[in-house]
Order: structure tokens, then C-alpha cells, then sequence
């Protein structure tokens, strides 16, 4: 079915194959190096301990650097490309469409490289975690927002604090478990915030270097709100002095945005060899993104040298794009996902969800996609390898393709269900011109073939597919559609936390709950109460995994928990199915374009990678 399907598929009116415009609820769709959360490699440590000691280590080890005086790698602008309009500039609700912004106008307290286990300080000169409850971080001096008003430890408290804040009056885009643990975040003098915590905690920074958690400006933001909405399209209606990051926003209108570089930009003391930041300021001048709203015209554009990134891909169009002499590929490990997610409200029999599994070709579909390789995902990411206690070979055996137990496994469910519960169609929602659409429509094919059952995809733009996710009907709580599909297998990551990424999707109280419609046992905040048994004892069981694991300081009784979660959560096929995904990220840049941060590429930390360069030369 696989093979003759998507042969058909790629020679087919279909052919022209959609890429990089989504990459999940959590990575959702931008462009360029504007994807996903963070990426690791298959030898990830432990995460690095932030103490006061390991703080000193860094200092000790960092080389005093000046602003150089060769000034000939500053300058140029880096031509990006974005999908459509942000829906907002708000670090704490939004991102979308709007990485550019919220990653490169707002300083964040710190950065995170998960390919190389290292902490790196950006608008703090310090952290510690002085027990496991508390977290005391520390200012640079001589910040200043675009108003030229200082950055204070209240200005930062206030940042950290608004975001929890925002997302309990309006589930906003960020993910609960970042903060949902939070007691106090107070400033207790000019430069120095310190937070409490109701539950151990094993490692907040890997949650502060987050984008949500960028600096504001507490006075100009409580007297101006950030707009929200794609039809402010004014650049001044981000209100001045909002953010002291490296770039300010200059244009933002139907047709893009564009950032200069922030005159006033506070320096780096000391950044180190291996540090992203320059003393002073970043290379580059400018940075322009171009809505292309259709994957034709982002080709197109790449294609005559009018984009310098083009963004993940899949073998076949590297394998095209690599043949133009402007254009560089480059190979990175990443933490790709594509998930088939189940509204568990409609699929709350195991029996159903594990049918629609085995009614896929996995085998052929990785033929298919990932010709040059592919990796078996999980609810853990693979790549976290000091918490992932499921290999490849252990995978497999979820993964295994059987029509006969497939249709065996549907008609059980159809016969114990209540027939007005039985569903008679499957439709998956996708985002438009993503690559998760030739995803979605291999499953459609799937369950068509072997099943017998109507299926469909419908898409929408981001923001439409985002609202659709998180809503239920009135009076039933259901979905209107069955399988939402998040993610296109090329692209994503991980921050290196096992509570983050992937996991957050399994977790009730927030994305499990929101978008994929399981019961939320500890209350009605993060999902429903469901008329259903399975659905509340299944989530009962998970929600207990996910807080002791949460808690747990030492890493081996961590892995452990684990993954007997995973096993348990792959058994029952529990809120959806992730499918294969390529084993690296292929990414399409202009060779003008030096210093690409290609292991960190695919996450917001490469986006303040202030050590990019352009060499028109190569233009």
C-alpha cells in the first residue's frame, strides 16, 4: 500500500511537497532558524547543575575579550523567511510567527546549548540553586531598555512571574510545566531575584532559558499591553522600551518585519572561546523576514539567492537544492517529531488507538520519507540519552505493521462501544503548507486502506490550527476533528529536559490535556472530566509518573520512572502515535552566510548565535 501510494504521491499533482512551516505545538511553524525548542546529540550528559560553583568555573575558564579591532565581519543583513503575519509580540503568549521578535529583541537571562551540555549567561552574571527549592539569579549591570530606562531584578521578576500569570487567564502557547511550580519570584535587591518553589525541583535553568521568559519592561508593559493580532501592522505600536535585547524591531507590516541592531546593546564581559556572544553586539546589521506564505515561492526565492536560509528539508529536495553552487546543506542532529495526536476523548479505548497504529506501514513509510535515515521516536526524546531508557530495538516493537490485527483490534472496540460513541470518519487536522500534510495524508491512506474507514485532512494557517487544537464543543467536549497532526518529522528539539518537549504532550494538566483531550485528574483547568473510565485511569497513572519523575534529583531513579512510563504510554498507544522521523536534519543556508551554528540550528538558542556572519563576497 506504501510504496504504490506515495509513488503515485510524488509524481502526482501532490509532488510539489510542503516543508518547514510546522513543527509541533510547542516548535510551531516559522522558518529558517526560527523552529523549534532546542536540539541534543545521541551522547547528551546529564544536564549541567547550576551552582555558584560551576558559574566560577565558567568565569575562571572564559578568556577577557574586547571588542575586536577588525571591524570587517560586522554588518550585512540576514534574509529570512516566515509563513505568515505574527499573531502577536508577547515572549509570554506567543511563538508563532513571531521568533524573529521574541528571540532576537528580548535578552534573556541565560542560554542553553544542549549539544554541548553548557550554560551560557546572557542579562545574568550569575545563578544558583541554593537547595531544591530555590533559585537565586543575579543581574548584569548596565542593562538598559530601548527607552533607556535600567533593567532591574523587578523588571526580571516581573517577567518571570507574568508568564505563569498569562497562561492561567489564557492557556497561552507556553508550557505549564516550566513554571507550574512556582511559589515566589521576588526581586531582593536592584540585581539579584530569587524564587521559591512548592515542589523540588531538579533544574530551572534549563527552564529560564526558554523564550517566554525574556525581559520586559514592567513599567511600559503594565501602562501598554503588547498588541496582539496580525492586523497591527505599525512597527511603533511595539511600544518603546518594551525590550533592550540585540535588535529592535524597525518594520512590521503585511509583507514582513525587519530588526536593526540595537545601538544601546549592553556588552558581554569576558563571553569565552566557546560563547555565542560578541563583547559588543552582534555581526550582523539587520535582519529582514519575508512572509511566503506557499512553498513554491520560499523554493523559488532560495533558489535565485534571495533567502539565506531555507530551513529542514527532506533528502529529496537536498538532494535538488544541493546542486545550485550558492547554496551549502548541512547535516545536524536533531530531535525531529511527527505525531498522529488522538482526540482521547473520542479515542478513549486503547483497542482503537492501538488499531490505527497497526494499520500503519512503517516500514514503508520511512522508505518513503526518509530514504537517507530515520529514528524511532518516544515519549522521552531518543537523543536524551541520561534519561532515555529505550533503545531502537526496543521501539520496534511498538511499531510493527499488522492489518489483520488492525481491523481485529477496531471491530473489538466497535462492539463493546456505545454506538453513539463509535466513530465512523477520522479527520486529521493539519497546518497548511507543512510538511506534517503529507504526513497526515499517509495516515489517511492508512487507515482507508486497512480500515475501510472515511478519513480526511483538513488544514488551516497556524493560527486557526492552534485554536482548533486547544477548543472543544459545547456540551460534548469533543474535537471536531479526530487526529491532530503536529510536526513534520525534519526539524525540532529538545531543551534537555525530560519534562520538556516531547513529554510535555503526555502530561494532562497541560498539553495532553488541551490539545489531545485526555482527562486531567488533579481538575478541569488543564482538561476535562471525562465521561469515559480508560480516559481517567489512564491519565490518573501518568499524572503520577509525571510528578515523581518530575521531583526525582538522582538520574538514574529518574530514567527509571522513566521509562516504565514510556512502557506504559506505548502499551496502550496513550494519546497518539509519533511516527518516524529523519535521523538528521538536513538544512539549506546561502554559503554568504559563516559561522552557522549547525548543531544548534533548528532552536531559539541559535538565534542568538550573535556570532553569524555575511560575507558578500559571496553573494
Amino acid at each position: 500500500m506504501s510504496e504504490n501510494y506515495w509513488q503515485r504521491l510524488r509524481s502526482g499533482k501532490l509532488n510539489r511537497r510542503r516543508f518547514l512551516a510546522g513543527t509541533g505545538i510547542a516548535a510551531a511553524g516559522t522558518a529558517a532558524i526560527l523552529a523549534g525548542c532546542s536540539d541534543d546529540d545521541d551522547s547528551s550528559p546529564a544536564p549541567a547543575a547550576a551552582t555558584s560553583a560551576a558559574t566560577e568555573a565558567a568565569a575562571a575558564t572564559a578568556a577577557a575579550t574586547e571588542a575586536p579591532e577588525d571591524r570587517s565581519r560586522y554588518g550585512g543583513t540576514l534574509r529570512l523567511w516566515k509563513s505568515e503575519e505574527d499573531v502577536g509580540l508577547d515572549p509570554a503568549v506567543f511563538h508563532g510567527p513571531n521568533n524573529d521578535v521574541i528571540n532576537y529583541c528580548y535578552t534573556n537571562g541565560l542560554t542553553f546549548q544542549v549539544t554541548k551540555n553548557e550554560f551560557g549567561l546572557d542579562g545574568l552574571s550569575a545563578m544558583e540553586q541554593v537547595d531544591a527549592t530555590s533559585t537565586v539569579w543575579t543581574l548584569r549591570k548596565g542593562m538598559v531598555f530601548t527607552n533607556g530606562d535600567p533593567v532591574t531584578a523587578e523588571d526580571y521578576a516581573y517577567s518571570i512571574r507574568r508568564v505563569k500569570e498569562i497562561y492561567d487567564e489564557r492557556q497561552s502557547h507556553a508550557t505549564g510545566n516550566l513554571f507550574n511550580y512556582m511559589d515566589t519570584v521576588e526581586a531582593i535587591d536592584d540585581f539579584t531575584v530569587k524564587e521559591t518553589y512548592t515542589d523540588p525541583v531538579p533544574n530551572p535553568p534549563l527552564h529560564r532559558w526558554r523564550q517566554y521568559f525574556g525581559m520586559v519592561n514592567k513599567a511600559v508593559v503594565e501602562n501598554e499591553p503588547l498588541p496582539e493580532g496580525s492586523e497591527v501592522h505599525d512597527a511603533q505600536a511595539y511600544p518603546a522600551g518594551v525590550s533592550g535585547g540585540a535588535y529592535v524591531l524597525d518594520k512590521r507590516d503585511a509583507t514582513g518585519t525587519s530588526l536593526v541592531v540595537n545601538p544601546d546593546y549592553f556588552n558581554h564581559e569576558n563571553p569565552g572561546p566557546s560563547s555565542s556572544f560578541n563583547y559588543d553586539r552582534p555581526y550582523i546589521d539587520r535582519i529582514d523576514s519575508r512572509i511566503l506564505a506557499d512553498a513554491a515561492s520560499r523554493k523559488a526565492a532560495f533558489i535565485a539567492g534571495e533567502l539565506d536560509v531555507y530551513g529542514t528539508m527532506d533528502f529529496y529536495d537536498a538532494e535538488e537544492l544541493g546542486t545550485y553552487d550558492h547554496v551549502n546543506i548541512l547535516e545536524a542532529p536533531t530531535a525531529a517529531v511527527a505525531i498522529y495526536g488522538f482526540d482521547n476523548e473520542q479515542f478513549y479505548d486503547n483497542r482503537a488507538r492501538r488499531a490505527i497504529r497497526a494499520a500503519m506501514d512503517f516500514d514503508g513509510f520511512r522508505a518513503s520519507f526518509w530514504p537517507n535515515g530515520s529514528m524511532l521516536q518516544a515519549p522521552i526524546d531518543i537523543r536524551i540519552a541520561a534519561y532515555q531508557g529505550l533503545t531502537q530495538q526496543d521501539l520496534a516493537k511498538w511499531y510493527v505493521y499488522d492489518p489483520a490485527d488492525a481491523r481485529k483490534l477496531w471491530d473489538a472496540y466497535k462492539n463493546d462501544a456505545d454506538p453513539a460513541d463509535v466513530m465512523t470518519e477520522v479527520v486529521f487536522l493539519a497546518i497548511a503548507e507543512s510538511g506534517g500534510v503529507p504526513i497526515a495524508e499517509y495516515g489517511v491512506q492508512g487507515i482507508k486502506s486497512v480500515l475501510g474507514i472515511d478519513s480526511s485532512v483538513e488544514t488551516n494557517d497556524f493560527a486557526t490550527w492552534a485554536a482548533r487544537a486547544n477548543a472543544r464543543a459545547e456540551g460534548t467536549g469533543l474535537k471536531d476533528y479526530q487526529i491532530l497532526m503536529s510536526g513534520d518529522g525534519k526539524g525540532g528539539g529538545t531543551s534537555g529536559d525530560p519534562n520538556d518537549s516531547n513529554l510535555q504532550w503526555y502530561n494532562p494538566a497541560f498539553y495532553a490535556g488541551f490539545a489531545f483531550n485526555v482527562h486531567n485528574p488533579d481538575g478541569p483547568a488543564g482538561g476535562i472530566h471525562s465521561k469515559h473510565q480508560e480516559n481517567k485511569d489512564d491519565s490518573a497513572v501518568i499524572t503520577d509518573f509525571y510528578k515523581r519523575q518530575a521531583v526525582e534529583f538522582d538520574n538514574e531513579a529518574r530514567k527509571a520512572i522513566l521509562t516504565e512510563m514510556q512502557t506504559y504510554i506505548l502499551d496502550k498507544c496513550y494519546l497518539g502515535i509519533q511516527m518516524p522521523a529523519q535521523a538528521n536534519s538536513l538544512l539549506g543556508v546561502h554559503r554568504r552566510v559563516q559561522n552557522v551554528p549547525a548543531a544548534d540550528f533548528l532552536n531559539s538558542y541559535s538565534m542568538r548565535h550573535q556570532t553569524m556572519w555575511i560575507d558578500d563576497s559571496l553573494s
